[in-house]
């Protein structure tokens, strides 16, 4: 069995463990919520979170094309971006899944050069996720100036195509 088949097998455990460890950066109160509301709209972090999780880990096996995992990612930076994270916190959750695979196929003995190039992919996920973190401050910072200006104007801010 090569190291993807036995991922793949395993991958709703690591699915479940990745999903643990990148909202363990949320205060005590908001992870019980996270992993308790299973509606969607009631609970949009985790839902966003655990959907894209699903395709990026798919993309590491092949399984699906770079760009539908840099959407799935960038999904996932916007949740952390808006949430006015430190950098590191925000991306950091990229590697966790470095250490999940390693401990995952150390069980099967199948710690390999092949996990290699997993992990080349796992760090180009974390450098484009810097970029995408990097342009949404750099969009929540021009929405707040805007805003202020418009406000020192005695403008509404938003247009009627925006409302």
């Amino acid at each position: 069995m090569t190291v993807t088949d036995t991922l793949l097998k395993n991958k709703k455990a690591i699915l479940e463990e990745w999903f643990k460890a990148i909202i363990s950066s949320y205060p005590e109160e908001a992870v019980k919520f996270i992993t308790s509301e299973k509606d969607r709209f009631l609970n949009p972090i985790g839902a966003v979170i655990a959907e894209n999780i699903d395709t990026i880990f798919d993309f590491l096996m092949e399984e699906k094309h770079k760009d539908v995992a840099t959407s799935a990612l960038e999904s996932i930076i916007r949740v952390m971006a808006v949430q006015d994270m430190k950098p590191s916190k925000a991306i950091s959750w990229v590697f966790y899944l470095k250490e999940i695979l390693e401990k995952n196929l150390k069980k099967e003995d199948l710690y390999n050069p092949e996990l290699y190039l997993i992990f080349h992919k796992i760090d180009d996920l974390m450098l484009l996720a810097f970029d995408l973190y990097m342009k949404c401050q750099e969009d929540i910072h021009r929405i707040r100036v805007k805003e202020q200006m418009a406000k020192k104007m005695g403008i509404n801010f938003f247009s009627k195509e925006e409302r």
